[in-house]
């Protein structure tokens, strides 16, 4: 007899007398099979709710780091020039009273053109008003690539459109006129007449800005979301 032969007949002889042990040892087995089930189980709820979760956290970035701070020009920190003959280039005739402003209420800043042509630069929340002095008789801007004024903030402001308001009285000045970056308000008037009280206006959008209660809507949501998956998770009955 083999010695494999000899241990398969005590495992008989014992299943004979030691029914119970038999039973509980596939009982046990049963368990341990239920066992890697449940954890199976878990680790794949892991690891949808670990890829949920950063899916959600990348969400929440974009809506709080990405999106511009602010969706009005109120508190804006700008710069002013006036820039000519081409974008870019600092017109050294052209003086700002002061160069950097906050936007707030009335005035914020003052140009001085050679002496004989004053800008009053007056920001609102949503819109921009320009009113021309002059000493001359209908003098008109020089017609080159780029002559007019810039106005650059300190951080993204966010604009999406703008349009020209009724209030403007400067002939010709149309939208196509006025171009924006993340940063900047470009204003070019090349070619155009003007005369002693003449007044552009500019009406802006802004791209929206997500509340904090949505933000705060999203974090709770994520933080049930992750209670709900860890009672699913959670195994049924004691451990065998």
């Amino acid at each position: 007899m083999s010695v494999l032969e000899g241990f398969n007949n005590i495992r008989k002889l014992l299943a004979n007398f030691f029914p119970c042990a038999v039973a509980h040892r596939l009982l046990y087995e049963s368990r341990g099979a239920e066992r890697q089930r449940i954890k199976q189980g878990e680790s794949s709820m892991k690891f949808s709710f670990a890829a949920l979760t950063t899916s959600a956290l990348a969400l929440l970035a974009v809506m709080v780091g990405t999106v511009p701070a602010r969706a009005a020009f109120i508190d804006a920190e700008m710069t002013a020039s006036y820039q000519y003959p081409t974008l870019g280039s600092i017109y050294g005739s052209a003086t700002w009273t002061p160069v950097t402003f906050l936007v707030g209420g009335g005035v914020e800043t003052q140009a001085n053109i050679e002496g004989v042509t004053g800008i009053a630069v007056n920001f609102s929340a949503s819109a921009l008003s320009l009113l021309l002095t002059t000493i001359l008789d209908g003098p008109t801007w020089a017609s080159v690539p780029f002559n007019g004024p810039v106005f650059t903030a300190t951080a993204p402001l966010g604009i999406s459109g703008v349009s020209v308001n009724a209030t403007t009285t400067m002939a010709g000045f149309d939208a196509s006129r006025v171009a924006f970056t993340g940063s900047d308000i470009r204003i070019d008037w090349g070619g155009l007449s003007y005369t002693n009280g003449t007044v552009v206006a500019l009406d802006f959008t802004f791209v929206p800005v997500p509340e904090p209660a949505t933000i705060a809507l999203l974090g709770f949501g994520l933080l049930a979301l992750g209670a709900a998956a860890r009672g699913r998770a959670a195994p049924q009955g004691s451990p065998g």
